[in-house]
Formats: structure tokens, C-alpha cells, sequence
């Protein structure tokens, strides 16, 4: 998989791009401080955190290990696009003044910068795998 994704990076690039809008997008909030609403059910919400490690595992494979405040940055910037997106969409509504509250946004961006972060870094993007123990 590593060979198809440095054989066309641009292309990873914006479909992951593309990923990280509509997740940011559709995604937030993952748990509403002001409510005390949680996004869907468990298994939405963790389908959500896989996708966003995932995103970082290829991300890490685009921009390698040392790049990580890169692939951090990028991820970043795509989910505030995101973000942007959904309140315009929301714009008028009751429910942007729920959502859009400083620990809801606060938490959602650092979930998305925390998991694609650890998927950057993980062992699998480098195709190491940590030694096994003897014994």
C-alpha cells in the first residue's frame, strides 16, 4: 500500500484533504459541553476516532516520521475548514449557539490533532514492528 500512495501523493493528498473537511464538517461536535449531547452512538464516535488514526497513518506515510507537525498542521487546518463549513450551514439556527462553544470546539480539535498524530507516528508507517519478547 506504501508503494501506491508515494506513487501518487497528490491525489492521497486531496482525497485526505477532502476526508478531513467532510469530518469536521459532519463530525462535530464529538460531546457538546452545553448540552450534554454525545455525538450518535458509541460506535459512530468510534468509527470516527479510526478514521481520523487512519488519516494519520497516511499521512505519516506522505510526509514521514520527522514531518509530523506538518501532517499535525494539515489536519488541522482541514477540520477548521471543516468547522467553518458547518457553521455557514448552520448559520441562523439555534443549534449554532449549542455547538459552537469553546470547550465543544476546543475538544473536537484536539481529538482530531491527537489521533492523526499518534497515527503519524505509529510503528506501521515505517513498516517496523516492535521486537517481540523472548521467552
Amino acid at each position: 500500500m506504501r508503494e501506491k500512495i508515494l506513487a501518487h501523493p497528490i491525489r492521497w493528498l486531496i482525497g485526505l484533504c477532502a476526508c478531513l473537511v467532510f469530518f469536521g464538517c459532519f463530525g462535530f461536535p464529538i460531546y457538546n459541553f452545553t448540552t450534554g449531547r454525545r455525538f450518535g452512538s458509541w460506535y459512530l464516535l468510534l468509527a470516527l476516532c479510526f478514521f481520523y488514526y487512519e488519516i494519520g497513518q497516511i499521512l505519516g506515510v506522505l510526509h514521514s516520521r520527522c514531518k509530523v507537525r506538518r501532517s499535525a498542521a494539515l489536519a488541522l487546518g482541514m477540520t477548521l475548514l471543516g468547522l467553518a463549513c458547518r457553521f455557514l450551514m448552520e448559520f441562523g439556527e439555534v443549534s449554532n449557539t449549542e455547538d459552537f462553544t469553546l470547550p465543544n470546539v476546543a475538544l473536537h480539535l484536539f481529538v482530531v490533532v491527537a489521533l492523526t498524530t499518534l497515527g503519524s507516528l505509529s510503528p506501521v508507517v515505517d513498516n517496523q514492528r516492535p521486537p517481540l519478547r523472548n521467552g
